[in-house]
């Protein structure tokens, strides 16, 4: 009798699982399309919803409570449960409100918040507070705020004053009421706070994310663990892979005849100081943005970036003949009668010709030829800042934090030097022009090093260092990303097939010694790959996890990584074997994608709410997680034609390789689930600093969790008996796979949320 209750209530709790993770995955559309205010009030702050998530919890608990399991194992559902517990307390007790702050303002008024369908109301806190100062540091050249701080005063009843500092990520508590810094007044003479009130939900969600972290300590170190089981499996030894489809791209180059710089007074000229893209960089790196942009790669005709956007400056008549700018959209080049590659001039002839298209996206149409109109003429407005001196912020004022950088065609500021060198302000390019004109090379490098010395002289502190720019240039030129993608992509075959060949015990020797190639080749990836990424932390000042771009090298370097250490470690041989054509695949697939034109390599300083450890531990432990369950939807891919070649009478063996798959994959599920758990924690514990609240059901916050009870359910072999088959497994791990995708692409390029600066 108890069997069967035990039965019947697991089975309802897993369909009560599946139906809650599909209505937050429709939920998450519909914020899409009717907004965050109205999937808060009808369905994530709903009574039923609170009600569904309380009677799969209650339902799970019960069918725990009908069976004997190891105390690790108790202890990870208990946990969870407690995760639960406390979520459900904030809701119901926790309290929280917006208040905006002008300087010498003194108030206790604050607009409470008690939920999507409660009007917002005017309440007091018990004590008041003044804003006494406020101040905002720059990032260097003074476009990006680095941080920025409110000096308040908080007056009590009886007289007592408090005199207390609030910066973003710094959190005031008070009275236990959190006080959060959001932003401030364009005018920076007023500050907007958040306020939150949590005595126990917090607590009791944290106490449960502990348990959890330290549930899956017993996962893997208990001798009776499901881990310790896999690591010690006989199957373990056997191994399979697959193959994944690959790509081969060349483009040929021919020399120029426009007119240019010689290479090393371009370089000359790259290497002075340039604010671009809100921090002070070598003008190199405009040049190489300036370029790709225009003619879609870094180089033009056999030029460097340098002389190509030099050559627009000095030799604009003969520069916008030139067929220099890229069309992508077929459409656009047969509405517009145009190739691939337009000259400048080719578009204002009887008239602007995009002027009719352009006015169509800025109406509304933002699909189709409106948007590619669009696109060229924002290159071509490129073109104009730079020839109109615009672009170019090469004059400071100023020093550190407080510079602000100007070019030649704005208004500088009172007090400007009359001359720089021997040259006007407003005239220094036309002086670099004139001595480009007549081939006087010597004086056009005369005068980029007066303007280099006069940048050291008025931005001392915020100019880069002889070695900073030397690491930018080197960053530049090597660039290796989309070569290691294919390299691996082509890599990740070859092996494959290797190591279907090395199956055969007759050719297994000579497999081994293909083996050690293949480590050997990962490691020069890996090592090429560290040190792209080192002088991209170098340049930045901070680890890459903080765009798309960044996060997709960060996955492609874990899954090297893993895979080298397995490869390297005897125990782990056979895994090694494996997962070295797997590491080629997952690394050559991410790797392409970091280098498709819509992911944006650019380094930029980090806005002050990112600039936490907390952000850069989150973001790794939530990489290092879609790494190894990548590793799973690879060993999904190979056990298909392992069965097909099962199904057609091949050798007997294959129903061995399939469970050995299914071994590995379980393998690698048990520290990504764990890895992805702790991200989640170290994110809530971030949004809790940041925000003021751990959990928000953002879109990205949603699917994660939606990641995480999709993939724990393949661990329930105990309970649902079909995962002990293979091949249910593995079809079950394949469809997995796509919350992955759609937790990190999906929010990122379609829905919306705190997380979409990831794009």
């Amino acid at each position: 009798m108890k069997v069967r209750l035990q039965q019947k209530l697991t089975r309802i709790s897993f369909i009560l699982t599946g139906l809650l993770v599909c209505v937050m995955a429709v939920a998450t559309f519909v914020e899409y399309s009717r907004g965050t205010p109205f999937v808060l009030r009808y369905i994530y702050h709903s009574s039923w919803f609170i009600a569904f998530w309380t009677a799969t919890a209650a339902v799970g608990a019960g069918a725990l409570l009908c069976r004997r399991l190891p105390r690790h194992v108790m202890l990870l559902h208990v946990a969870f449960c407690m995760v639960l517990t406390g979520a459900a307390v904030s809701h119901f007790t926790a309290e929280g409100g917006r208040m905006d702050l002008r300087l010498g303002q003194i108030t206790d008024a604050y607009e409470a918040e008690h939920g999507p369908d409660e009007a917002k109301r005017v309440e007091h806190l018990p004590f008041k507070i003044r804003l006494e100062k406020f101040r905002v540091h720059w990032h260097e050249g003074g476009s990006i705020p680095r941080k920025y701080v409110g000096d308040l005063s908080l007056y009590e009843d009886d007289g007592h004053v408090m005199r207390c500092s609030l910066a973003v990520n710094d959190v005031l508590e008070y009275r236990g009421i959190r006080f959060y810094l959001m932003g401030f007044d364009n005018d920076r003479r007023g500050i907007a706070m958040s306020l939150y009130a949590d005595r126990w939900g917090m607590t009791i969600s944290y106490a449960g994310y502990a348990l959890l972290l330290l549930a899956f300590i017993g996962v893997f170190f208990s001798s009776r663990g499901a881990f310790r089981r896999l690591l010690l499996h006989p199957l373990l030894r056997r191994g399979m892979a697959t193959a994944v489809v690959l790509l081969l791209l060349s483009a040929p180059q021919t020399l120029c005849a426009v007119p240019a710089l010689p290479v090393d007074v371009a370089a000359d000229f790259g290497r002075l100081s340039v604010v671009y893209n809100g921090r002070v960089c070598p003008l190199q790196t405009l040049a190489y943005d300036f370029t790709e942009k225009l003619y879609g790669t870094t180089t033009y005709e056999g030029l460097t970036p340098e002389q190509v956007l030099t050559g627009w400056l000095f030799w604009p008549e003969k520069w916008q003949e030139e067929p220099v700018l890229k069309v992508s959209s077929p459409v656009l080049r047969r509405q517009l009668g145009l190739e691939k590659y337009v000259a400048y001039k080719d578009f204002f002839k009887n008239g602007y010709r995009l002027e009719p298209l352009v006015e169509r996206y800025y109406s509304g149409e933002r699909k189709g030829l409106p948007a590619a109109a669009a696109e060229v003429d924002d290159r071509l407005g490129l073109i104009d800042a730079l020839l109109e001196e615009r672009l170019l912020k090469i004059f400071p004022s100023g020093k550190g934090e407080h510079s602000r950088w100007y070019a030649p065609a704005e208004p500088l500021p009172e007090g400007w030097p009359a001359k720089i060198g021997d040259m006007l302000p407003h005239r220094v390019f036309e002086e670099f022009r004139v001595a480009a004109v007549t081939q006087d090379y010597a004086t056009l490098q005369q005068r980029i090093l007066a303007l280099k010395d006069f940048q050291k002289l008025h931005c001392a502190v915020g100019l880069p260092s002889a070695f900073m720019v030397e690491a930018e240039r080197i960053y530049n030129v090597f660039n290796p990303i989309t070569f290691l993608a294919y390299l691996n992509f082509a890599a990740g075959l070859l092996f494959f097939a290797v190591f279907m060949w090395g199956r055969n015990r007759r050719t297994s020797r000579y497999a081994r010694s293909f083996h050690f190639l293949g480590s050997f080749l990962l490691c020069a990836s890996l090592a090429a790959l560290t040190f792209h990424i080192a002088l991209r932390c170098l340049i930045g000042g901070r680890l890459p996890l903080s765009n798309a771009h960044e996060t997709m090298l960060t996955i492609a370097w874990l899954t090297q990584s893993i895979a080298l250490v397995f490869s390297r470690l005897k125990r782990f041989y056979a895994i090694g074997e494996m997962a070295v054509p797997f590491s080629f695949i997952i690394a050559g697939s991410f790797l392409l994608v970091a280098s498709i034109g819509q992911m944006n390599p650019h380094i930029t300083p980090l806005i002050p709410v990112l600039a936490s450890p907390w952000m850069s531990l989150h973001v790794s432990l939530v990489m290092a997680a879609y790494s190894l369950l990548s590793f799973t939807f690879l060993c999904a891919v190979a056990a298909f034609p392992v069965r097909l070649l099962r199904k057609n009478g091949s050798n007997p063996r294959y129903r061995v390789h399939e469970e050995s798959l299914q071994v590995m994959s379980r393998l690698m599920l048990l520290p990504a689930l764990a890895l992805l758990t702790a991200g989640i924690f170290v994110g809530a514990v971030w949004a809790g600093e940041s925000w003021g609240r751990y959990w928000g059901w953002d879109p990205k916050e949603t699917w994660a969790l939606i990641t995480l009870l999709v993939y724990a359910v393949p661990l329930h072999g105990e309970s649902l008996r079909c995962f002990k088959r293979p091949m249910v497994y593995h079809t079950y791990m394949l469809l997995a796979f796509a919350t992955v995708l759609m937790t990190y692409f999906g929010v990122n390029y379609y829905l919306t949320g705190l997380h979409s600066y990831a794009g």
